[in-house]
């Protein structure tokens, strides 16, 4: 699990829960093979959060567009 830093439309800072999870399966020839599964994400108050294709994050019980914040660079 991870927390990342988001801003909401209303330039408020808040923080996303990211869980990631990998998942190991043993082909025929006895190899593992990890894979990883897109992650879950939620605002820390659990409501739930759509990834959206430009990178930014979308609530998905209100609709309202977060931005991801970056860590500044020192």
């Amino acid at each position: 699990m991870s927390i990342r830093l988001a801003l909401t439309e209303r330039g408020e800072q808040i923080k996303l829960r990211f869980i990631e999870r990998l998942r190991v399966e043993v082909d025929a020839d006895g190899q593992e093979q990890v894979t990883a599964d897109p992650p879950t994400v939620s605002m820390l108050n659990g409501s739930e959060v759509a990834i959206l294709d430009d990178g930014k994050y979308q609530v998905v019980e209100t609709g309202e567009v977060l931005s991801p914040l970056e860590p500044k660079a020192r």
